[in-house]
């Protein structure tokens, strides 16, 4: 009984290994951004909504996670880049209906610059 139960015990931690948090690259914090959203939503080119989605999340996605800013900056610099980005973009989207895409954007820029 003794060998089985330590057998398991074991695998179980052999199978844990792969459960181990990795860091996350920029091109999946940029697919998870842009995917979640399905189109439609409230903006400029799309003024009567639809969808329940915002229309501004393309824009959203680069302000936040631009391939050119963010890769060569050290882990602070990356953080601040994404509080300062959200400054902005809580603010231009507080009414629009984008707001709660900006703190996805925002969230997912953060887990990207804390993989570091």
């Amino acid at each position: 009984m003794k060998a089985i139960v330590v057998s398991v015990l074991a695998v179980a931690l052999l199978a844990c290994t792969g459960c181990a948090p990795r860091a996350m690259t920029l091109p999946e914090a940029r697919g998870l951004c842009f995917t979640y959203s399905t189109g439609g939503g409230h903006s400029p080119n799309n003024p009567d909504g639809g969808g329940g989605s915002c229309g501004e999340m393309t824009v959203i996605c680069e302000a936040f996670l631009d391939e050119g800013r963010l890769p060569p900056l050290d882990r602070e610099a990356c953080l601040s880049d994404c509080r300062a980005t959200r400054q902005v973009r809580y603010s231009k989207h507080l009414t629009d209906g984008c707001w709660a895409y900006a703190k996805r954007a925002f969230d997912l820029c953060e887990r990207y610059c804390r993989g570091k």
